[in-house]
């Protein structure tokens, strides 16, 4: 899904969201929900949630040396930036976003949200800000990552189409991550860790 920043102020992005969402993003502010941006001590409790996340939506989560390496490493010498920002709420990291901006692009690089208090709309508020800041960036495209090809309920990705579309966001169909591995039996110790 790629959120377009065209008319290049909040105002044009917010018209192109849906109603549910304009909502949601006045109930995480009504409800004291503060998004800001993230440090390393934050890290065990977004690691808690990107655990959770990863449970929920079937994926394997990257472990902690991962995560510090991006956040640590890539803004040093990253040619763009690095950002981590967390929702909080009472004190508690409810939703966690990793993104790098390259220049007029932002690119999602690991999202997290917890089921606890799902009522103060921590993503909306966590992505509300992250867009805010690329609008003053002057970014033209937000990448806010994929989901699975299906509106099936049971399925328990499904429910980030109907998030990400009614953020305004617009979907791409690509050919899919694929690893062509030289080295079978490495690549097979490397992929099981």
């Amino acid at each position: 899904f790629h959120l377009s920043l065209e008319g290049g102020s909040e105002q044009a992005v917010s018209s192109r969201m849906s109603k549910t969402w304009r909502k949601n993003i006045r109930k995480a502010d009504r409800a004291g929900v503060q998004a800001q941006t993230g440090e390393l001590a934050d890290l065990d409790e977004v690691l808690g949630i990107l655990g959770e996340t990863a449970d929920r939506n079937r994926f394997n989560a990257k472990p902690r040396s991962y995560i510090e390496a991006v956040l640590t490493t890539l803004t040093v010498d990253f040619p763009g930036r690095i950002a981590f920002d967390v929702a909080r709420h009472n004190g508690e990291v409810l939703a966690a976003e990793a993104t790098a901006q390259l220049g007029r692009r932002v690119q999602g690089i690991f999202a997290a949200t917890s089921t606890l208090r799902p009522e103060v709309r921590p993503s909306n508020a966590l992505y509300w800000e992250i867009i805010r800041r690329a609008v003053a960036d002057g970014v033209e495209v937000i990448d806010i990552g994929g989901v699975q090809d299906t509106l099936d309920p049971d399925v328990p990705t499904a429910g980030l189409i109907h998030f990400k579309a009614g953020m305004g966001a617009d979907a791409h169909e690509y050919i899919g991550v694929w690893d062509l591995p030289l080295r079978p039996r490495i690549y097979t110790a490397f992929s099981s860790l």
